[in-house]
């Protein structure tokens, strides 16, 4: 093929790909909107799936480490999204902090689980009552944000005392 003959077919191929800006535009945010579904799909699949492995082993579990570490990474998602909406002053707030107390009196002694259960079970209703309220981003964030923490140090109560206050942990 000549040099004239590859600009010909090149411009005719031009000529089939070439788009208005409107319709590139549309073509974006159809892919964008798609892209983001598929993402806040599997953020709330993962949460959720959190969310049911915590109460399943708060409810009837004896495995106090395993209770500490799901419920606990649930408890600063979860904390997280609620600051980064504001919600970091409201009850249930107030609420995930007593959790996260009663999380480090189990990691200390895992005798403490019988008598700190109850506390448990009031966070997993405060997060039901905050999750409607929360973003899918914003919980992302906040497990990202937790990712981070667990790959510079061990996971405390702190932190999700900063998360409500709304100063990053890491």
């Amino acid at each position: 093929m000549n040099r004239e003959q590859r600009r010909q077919a090149e411009r005719i191929a031009r000529r089939g790909t070439r788009s208005t800006p409107q319709r590139e535009n549309e073509r974006n945010i159809t892919h964008s909107l798609v892209a983001q579904a598929l993402v806040r799909n599997r953020i709330m699949r993962e949460v959720h799936s959190l969310r049911t492995n915590a109460s399943l082993h708060a409810f009837t579990g004896n495995d106090a480490a395993h209770i500490a570490d799901r419920m606990g990474r649930l408890l600063y998602t979860v904390a997280f999204a609620a600051t980064a909406h504001g919600l970091n002053q409201t009850p249930e707030a107030n609420i995930l902090r007593g959790t996260a107390n009663a999380l480090s009196d189990i990691a200390a002694s895992p005798a403490a689980l019988e008598t700190q259960r109850a506390a448990i079970l009031a966070g997993l209703s405060a997060i039901d009552r905050l999750m409607p309220r929360l973003h899918e981003f914003s919980l992302a964030a906040g497990a990202l944000e937790l990712d981070q923490i667990l790959m510079t140090r061990s996971f405390t109560t702190d932190d999700v005392a900063l998360a409500l206050q709304g100063r990053a942990a890491a």
